[in-house]
């Protein structure tokens, strides 16, 4: 059984012009202000604007932490996102980042982070949990998110769960890939998810995730594999790589 729960953000149609129009406005040369309370430029309140016109908490909350940042700060973010090299660097590294690693970019202002884990959800007859290596369901992920000064702009998520025997997996119940994305240049959708028991009894699940960047008016095609393994003790291996 396959499972998609894709979360895209609403009002998708508007993306591009916004997205112009931050280009367009980063681009120009806009002096640093000088205290946090300064009146918001144009280009941070479109951004605050296509935030709310998605009519999500998680947008909400996206919008109250940018709108925390200083107007220099506000700037140097969305000049990240329409930033040609941070873009091309955070793809690259996004894929080679290590499970549970954080690469720097922008001296620090813009992150790459991997969570991966596992967790039994039951025990097959009494319901309760079992430890590492017996018999029991299990919930197993792989999440990857970039971050501009520590706020989420995009989060890859694939989980899958599964029932597994004291020495290998019996049993893949479904597999979800889900993506959050609050970049207005940026507009990704996945193909169907993949999920199976492998010769060595592991249960493996797959998404390929199909992106479009457009900065400076380029529009560029980037997809990308994301691939999590775990057994009847939890996580074992993932990875996010150019498909």
């Amino acid at each position: 059984m396959r499972v998609s729960t894709i979360a895209r953000p609403r009002a998708a149609g508007k993306a591009a012009l916004i997205a112009a129009t931050l280009v367009a406005s980063v681009a120009t040369s806009v002096a640093p202000a000088s205290a946090a309370d300064s009146p918001m430029s144009a280009e941070s309140a479109s951004y605050v604007a296509w935030l709310a016109a998605q009519q999500s908490t998680e947008a909400d909350e996206i919008a109250r932490q940018f709108k925390e940042l200083s107007p220099q700060n506000q700037q140097k973010f969305l000049g990240y996102l329409n930033d040609s090299a941070i873009a091309k660097a955070m793809a690259d590294a996004a894929t080679e980042a290590a499970p549970a690693s954080k690469v720097e970019l922008a001296g620090g202002d813009v992150t790459l982070e991997a969570e991966t884990g596992a967790k039994q959800t039951a025990a097959p007859s009494q319901g309760e949990l079992s430890a590492a290596g017996t018999a029991g369901d299990w919930q197993c992920w792989s999440h990857r998110s970039q971050k501009v000064f520590g706020i989420k702009v995009t989060t890859y998520k694939l989980d899958q769960w599964y029932r597994a025997s004291s020495s290998k997996v019996t049993k893949v119940y479904n597999v979800a890939a889900r993506i959050k994305n609050w970049n207005p240049g940026v507009i990704i959708d996945n193909q169907p998810e993949e999920q199976w028991i492998s010769k060595a009894g592991n249960a493996l699940a797959y998404v390929t995730w199909n992106g479009k960047i457009t900065v400076s008016g380029l529009t560029v095609q980037v997809d990308k594999r994301q691939h999590v393994r775990c057994d009847e003790t939890g996580f074992r291996y993932d990875y996010l790589k150019n498909a």
